[in-house]
């Protein structure tokens, strides 16, 4: 008798959940058709979206040098310990900015070691060419000069 009355009791309780998700479900499908026939009233909308630029932002002008060393610094810090990262950057990098312009042309950094360099030459606010050396080059944006 007493496993009749356990299977009776498990029979009740799946019966009872088959019935709420049943009652659920049924609310559930009602309520997504009657939103879905609605049309979206008529005006101006627009999502928000944060900020664009690339983790590779500089700022480019030569009275910005500070905050644009401390970005670099974070940039190093992905690969390198913070201290290291720090120093490395103070010491090695060296942001060359237009004396007319005041504007950042040339990013020279570390490469693989200390002993190879990276030369980043910079153009409308963009890099325009990366070169470990000036006869090999590893990117160059289409339309800029081969030099």
């Amino acid at each position: 008798m007493k496993h009749s009355k356990s299977t009776a009791k498990v029979c009740s309780l799946l019966l009872a959940f088959v019935a709420v998700l049943a009652v659920v479900a049924g609310r559930a499908a009602t309520a997504e058709k009657s939103t879905g026939a609605k049309k979206p009233a008529p005006g101006f909308s627009f999502a928000v979206y944060g900020d664009s630029r690339s983790m590779m932002y500089l700022p480019g002008n030569s009275d910005q040098k500070e905050e644009a060393t401390k970005l670099l610094v974070d940039m190093f810090d992905l690969v390198l310990p913070e201290k290291v990262s720090d120093e490395v950057v103070r010491k090695d990098v060296k942001l060359i900015y237009d004396p007319a312009t005041g504007k950042l042309v040339q990013i020279v950094m570390p490469f693989m070691t200390r002993s190879e360099v990276m030369t980043l030459t910079l153009g409308q606010g963009a890099i325009r060419r990366a070169a470990p050396t000036k006869k090999f080059v590893i990117w160059r944006c289409p339309g800029s000069s081969p030099r």
